[in-house]
């Protein structure tokens, strides 16, 4: 947390950035005007190359982007964004930002954190530190931006995007005040063991270099003083009992255990000193024991004393019963453990999934039917699918569960199922355990939807799709097809948005629109594709920047477009130039009429691009436009981002201040 001696340290890295990816030859195309941002985005291959305007887009949107959904670029890509997110080599708009904060001239830069800790009460301490951090976001906006993506409470799906970029934040060299700030919102936000190993394989990687008081480079990875601090403060945050459930049956996460956190930030010894200055032993004090010395010598330490009952009731059921998969049932029944405690060899039974099974809330139980399904088709046994349905018919009408996951887990369950029923014909219970699982999923799904909310003041003009395609399967979610992830999509923006409007594509461009059923099933949807996509439909080729046309001819000034929403299986069923000019023209146009009732550009019409088949689409084409963004595949988190870009939260709202030309 010192205060780096070479201000130039940021600066050398992102040029040795520029330089590798000009070694890669992705910096051909980079344009040659004056550039606000001259770093390259994210160290992508194809999205460096099919996005590279982006780099000339305001910076905070592309911060913004990072912080929601992991890429700097418009396009949403579905998949495993954690591994992309850890095997990407450099994030240049976050070094651009942390640069731009570190060089602000702050009038209060030599205000020092709150001190003499043993001389206030907690409440004073934690006062001081309160008006220290408002203080210190009001000098530093960038710490404001990263707190909205960080707070639970805000409701962002993909934290772990926000996390990777405070942990990249707090590797970087910058000024004591401003990487304290950083330090404080880890300690407020990275909640979850997930989260804090996440954050530590992060900010323990390669992200530079400085050079120290002997004038030598530095690789700048491993623990400071600040890392070491956020380690403890968290283990000191936690509930020793639910901690040592989860350290005795989760080996590492990302590579890291506790024991190794425990020894590299010295854990041990700080709470060992405060302890014995208290003069008194604490639960924590005998798991971070048991993690470093092992059994024997907690058990020796809580020996007599009946306040650790808690404690000792969970040793003693981890060490008499050896956790064998017999015992594993009457363990998990007893101490309450969820499925990402209980060791991977005792998932393997049924019985144990039985007593995990009584305290899953529907959100689990969905997100475990791949692995309730791989259990129950191992044996003949129907009791573990109909305590599922169960379950999921008993959703508390106040819990929200994410309907995409629900049409997921139904469509994969459906996949599984046929391929175990081609293999084995015989088993005649099969048909009859389907249909209840199958039909408890379709009930909570229906449910879900009808609980979207609350309503968003928007209109929002859908037009979908489909020519000969609709059958397909969608990229990442292979089990669902694109006429199904269609229907998902519109159900969730009708119920979203006040305003919705459904188009179909007809003969010469026209656009005709469609009465969308109110209603919460999926499947009704999927019968009005079925009347409208008629053979005269599917054999046309339209042009995707019909529905702005439409929309710029019937433009009422009192009801305002605030998006287009394009969905189609893919761009092979398109006529004219479907790779960023004929769609952004005709939005453009929308734009000139907007513009004259006096809209401000930001809130101008957006234009969505859904093609849910391929993995590879290029039709926003920064730095164009601001206003297009592209989606591909699907996945459980496809609407959410949408409906977030709908409603302007990747926008530039000018909390960063700009930069000079």
């Amino acid at each position: 947390m010192e205060n780096p001696k070479n201000p130039q340290s940021v600066k050398e890295a992102v040029e040795a950035c520029v330089r590798q990816l000009g070694k890669l030859n992705l910096l051909s195309e980079l344009p040659e005007a004056k550039n606000e941002n001259p770093c390259p985005p994210s160290r992508s291959k194809y999205l460096t190359q099919q996005y590279i305007g982006a780099a000339s887009q305001p910076r905070e949107v592309r911060l913004r982007r990072l912080l929601a959904y992991g890429d700097e670029v418009p396009i949403y890509l579905p998949g495993n964004r954690e591994m992309r997110l850890i095997n990407q080599e450099n994030s240049a708009v976050i070094l651009e930002c942390v640069k731009e904060a570190d060089e602000q001239v702050v009038e209060n830069d030599t205000r020092k954190p709150p001190s003499g800790r043993k001389k206030k009460d907690k409440e004073q301490w934690d006062s001081e530190w309160d008006e220290w951090d408002r203080k210190i976001k009001e000098e530093y906006p960038l710490l404001q931006i990263l707190e909205e993506y960080l707070d639970p409470e805000n409701g962002w799906e993909l934290r772990f995007c926000a996390i990777y970029v405070l942990a990249v934040c707090v590797r970087t060299p910058c000024k004591k005040n401003l990487k304290n700030g950083f330090y404080r919102l880890a300690e407020k936000y990275v909640e979850s063991e997930e989260d804090l190993f996440f954050f530590i394989k992060v900010a323990t990687a390669f992200f530079g270099e400085e050079t120290d008081k002997k004038g030598k480079k530095r690789v700048r990875r491993g623990y400071g003083r600040g890392m070491r601090r956020l380690v403890k403060r968290w283990y000191q945050r936690q509930e020793p009992e639910e901690l040592l459930k989860r350290v005795l049956h989760v080996k590492s996460h990302y590579g890291w255990k506790h024991s190794d956190l425990i020894r590299m930030a010295h854990v041990t010894g700080e709470i060992d000193k405060e302890d014995n200055a208290a003069g008194q032993l604490t639960p924590l004090t005998v798991v971070i024991t048991f993690l470093i010395n092992g059994y024997n010598k907690a058990m020796a330490l809580c020996q007599d004393k009946s306040e650790f009952g808690p404690i000792l009731r969970v040793l003693e059921q981890h060490n008499h019963n050896g956790y064998k998969r017999e015992s594993a049932p009457e363990v998990i029944r007893k101490l309450q453990l969820k499925v990402e405690q209980v060791r991977t060899e005792c998932r393997q039974d049924s019985m144990t999934w039985l007593a995990m099974l009584a305290h899953m809330s529907p959100s689990e139980v969905v997100h475990r039917i791949r692995s309730l399904w791989k259990v129950e088709s191992a044996g003949n046994s129907n009791l573990l699918l109909m305590v599922a349905a169960n379950r999921l018919r008993a959703a508390d009408d106040g819990i929200q569960v994410n309907p995409c996951a629900v049409a997921i887990a139904r469509t994969n369950f459906l996949m599984a199922s046929y391929s175990k029923k081609k293999q084995h014909a015989t088993h005649l219970e099969l048909g009859k355990i389907d249909s209840m699982i199958v039909k408890a999923l379709d009930e909570l799904l229906t449910k879900s939807i009808e609980k979207i909310g609350p309503k968003i003041k928007r209109r929002v003009v859908a037009a979908i799709h489909f020519g000969e395609a609709g059958k397909e399967r969608c990229a990442h979610t292979h089990s669902m097809s694109a006429e199904y992830a269609a229907a998902l999509i519109l159900l969730s923006l009708s119920h979203q948005f006040t305003d919705f409007e459904l188009l179909l594509f007809g003969s010469r461009n026209r656009m005709i629109p469609v009465e969308f059923p109110e209603t919460g099933s999926i499947n009704r949807v999927l019968e009005l594709f079925r009347e409208k996509n008629d053979d005269d439909r599917k054999k046309i080729n339209p042009k995707m920047g019909a529905p702005m046309l439409w929309a710029n001819t019937l433009f009422d000034v009192n009801r305002q477009v605030d998006a287009f929403v394009v969905i189609t299986p893919s761009l092979k069923y398109w006529s004219g130039d479907i790779k960023g000019s004929a769609p952004l023209t005709a939005l453009n146009a929308y734009h000139r009429t907007q513009a004259e009732t006096g809209m401000q550009e930001q809130k101008r019409a957006k234009f969505v691009l859904c093609a849910l088949t391929p993995m590879v689409i290029n039709c926003a084409q920064p730095p164009r436009s601001l206003h297009a963004m592209d989606f591909t595949g699907f996945d459980v988190n496809t609407v959410f981002v949408l409906k977030k870009y709908i409603c302007g939260a990747f926008d530039d709202m000018n909390v960063l201040p700009k930069a000079e030309c």
